[in-house]
């Protein structure tokens, strides 16, 4: 492993490790898992500091399938599906279809008005 000094002399790796410690809530972390470098070393430092956590990937039906089956590569990060009302999952093309369809009426009745 690399280690880093800080301008006071310590390891940078040690110094956040501290702190998720230091700032542990009984409940635990809730952590926002997106598969990127940064939410990597987030959940790294987490199991290094051995704190209690809940890793979630919201899935937005848009990310690359690379991405998706990287993130179910770790085995407690849980995977989030938005749904609807009725429990019917929730895509970006259905946002999309939705919105439009919206928008289309706005714009009709906008149109009937002038």
């Amino acid at each position: 492993m690399i280690h880093q000094i800080n301008m006071q002399g310590k390891d940078k790796v040690q110094v956040a490790i501290d702190r998720l410690k230091a700032f542990e809530p009984p409940e635990g972390y809730y952590l926002a898992f997106s598969g990127g470098k940064d939410s990597v070393v987030i959940k790294a430092l987490a199991d290094m500091a051995e704190v209690k956590y809940d890793a979630h990937y919201n899935l937005t039906s848009v990310d690359p399938p690379e991405l998706v089956r990287f993130v179910k590569s770790f085995d407690d990060v849980q995977i989030d599906r938005p749904k609807d009302k009725d429990g019917k999952q929730i895509t970006m093309w259905n946002l999309i279809a939705r919105k439009a369809i919206g928008v289309a009426i706005q714009y009709i009745a906008k149109k009937d008005i002038a």
